[in-house]
């Protein structure tokens, strides 16, 4: 009995304390559905760095707490002073996470770190991100846009020079 209570504490414990961005980062959904049961104003509190958990989570590949996030109303399309779900998204190839994004209103022409990346389109060129490129060009984005340095979708292909690309868009086309 005593050794049961004694469990129960310092698993309680380890989760006590621990902000939203904790959570966010390494958390069980369980641990964040207490938090945010006892504090939903927390969903979009923003770190000292400027990021929302949902972006935390999504960046961390932490899945199932990005999901309840959304679930209980995180703030996916705001452009944050570190740019948007969908860069990072990309950036870590996390599949999952691009379709609930897709799923719930993100556009593929987002353009928040556009000076940097370009569209999500062009980030995920760059990056070689073969099935997100794909994903991206079923949601028909804009590939009339100019990537950041000016240069259009076909130049970037032909610089790239990737017959993987090339494929891809050559099916998109049909």
């Amino acid at each position: 009995m005593i050794r049961t209570l004694l469990i129960f504490l310092v698993l309680s414990a380890s989760s006590y304390g621990q902000s939203v961005h904790d959570l966010a980062r390494t958390g069980d959904v369980a641990a964040m559905k207490k938090l945010l049961d006892q504090q939903p104003n927390q969903v979009n509190q923003l770190s000292d760095q400027g990021l929302s958990p949902f972006l935390l989570a999504a960046y961390r590949g932490n899945n199932e707490v990005a999901k309840l996030l959304v679930e209980r109303g995180a703030d996916i399309k705001s452009c944050f002073s570190e740019g948007s779900a969908i860069y990072g998204v990309i950036y870590k190839n996390n599949l999952q996470i691009f379709e609930l994004l897709l799923q719930n209103g993100v556009s593929v022409d987002d353009t928040c770190q556009f000076a940097q990346f370009g569209t999500p389109l062009h980030f995920a060129m760059s990056l070689k991100r073969y099935e997100l490129v794909e994903r991206i060009l079923k949601q028909k984005p804009n590939l009339d846009v100019l990537d950041q340095n000016g240069k259009s979708i076909r130049e970037l292909l032909t610089l790239y020079n990737d017959e993987k690309l090339n494929n891809l868009f050559k099916s998109n086309e049909k």
